[in-house]
C-alpha cells in the first residue's frame, strides 16, 4: 500500500472508533451499483451515499481503483452475455501496520439485488410473554421489477418458533428490490436474510449485525440487514476474498 495511507488509517480509526487505540483493525463494508460490459469488465462504478467510509474518501477511492481490475461474469440474455447492473458489496478490516503503512483485507464480496425500502419486524408481545427468541432465516423472492413474489423460511436452516417466521415474514412483506438488470431487463431471483430475536434483561430488541448464517454448501456468510443473492445474474471471478489489497 502506499505510504499516504498512514494518515488515512489513523483519521479512519480515530472517527470510526472512537474509544479504541487508532491502530486497531477496523471493519468497514462499501456499496456500489456496478455496471459491467457484456465480458464481465467493470464500466462504471456509482457508490452508495452515507458511507462511514466517506469520512475519510481516499479508502473508498483507492478501493474503486483495485475493483476495476477485478473480473466478474455478466447475465446472460437469450442465452448470450448482455451488459450487467449489479449491486456490489465489499467487507473490509483496515489494519494499521506501524506510522508508515495500512493494510486493506477482503473479508467478503457479495453481488446481485439491493433492499430499496426495509421494514424491521416487531417482537410479538406473546413471544416476550413466553420468553421466547430465535433466529429466523428467510428466503425471499421478487420479481423482475424487485416486488415481493414469495417469502419462506429457508429449508437449510434451523427451524425456528412459528411466531417469530409470522413477524418476520409479515414484515418482509412490505419490502422492496432493486433487481439486477441484464441488457436492460430486471431479473427475478431469491435472496436470503436472517432476523435475530432476543430477550435480555426483560427488555426486548431486534439486534441487528449480530446475526450471521451461512448456508451449508456456500462459503460467504450472511448477516442481518443483509441480503445473500442465490442466483446472482453478475459474479465475481477475481481471487480477493482472504486477500490483502
Amino acid at each position: 500500500m502506499r505510504k499516504a495511507f498512514a494518515s488515512v488509517a489513523v483519521l479512519l480509526v480515530a472517527s470510526m472508533v472512537h474509544a479504541r487505540d487508532a491502530s486497531q483493525p477496523v471493519k468497514v463494508e462499501l456499496s456500489w451499483r456496478l455496471t459491467l460490459d457484456a465480458q464481465g469488465h467493470v464500466t462504471r462504478l456509482n457508490a452508495a451515499e452515507n458511507q462511514p467510509v466517506d469520512r475519510v474518501p481516499q479508502i473508498r477511492t483507492r478501493l474503486e481503483q483495485e475493483i476495476r481490475d477485478w473480473q466478474f461474469t455478466s447475465g446472460k440474455l437469450d442465452g448470450r452475455p448482455a451488459p450487467t447492473e449489479t449491486a456490489l458489496h465489499v467487507w473490509l478490516t483496515i489494519v494499521p501496520q506501524d506510522a508508515d503503512t495500512v493494510i486493506m483485507h477482503v473479508d467478503k464480496v457479495t453481488t446481485g439485488a439491493t433492499f430499496t425500502h426495509t421494514k424491521p419486524p416487531r417482537y410479538p408481545s406473546s413471544a416476550v410473554h413466553d420468553h421466547i427468541s430465535g433466529q429466523v432465516v428467510l428466503r425471499i423472492g421478487y420479481d423482475d421489477n424487485g416486488k415481493i413474489t414469495s417469502i419462506q423460511p429457508e429449508p437449510s436452516a434451523p427451524k425456528a418458533p412459528s411466531v417469530l417466521v409470522q413477524s418476520a415474514s409479515k414484515a418482509v412483506q412490505a419490502w422492496t428490490f432493486q433487481p439486477e438488470l441484464v441488457g436492460g431487463h430486471g431479473r427475478a431471483g431469491y435472496v436470503i436474510t436472517p432476523f435475530c430475536y432476543t430477550l435480555t434483561e426483560m427488555i426486548t430488541r431486534h439486534v441487528e449485525g449480530k446475526c450471521d448464517w451461512k448456508m451449508p454448501d456456500m462459503a460467504q456468510s450472511v448477516g442481518e440487514g443483509e441480503a445473500l443473492a442465490l442466483d446472482p445474474a453478475a459474479r465475481l471471478l477475481t481471487d480477493v476474498v482472504g486477500h490483502a489489497l
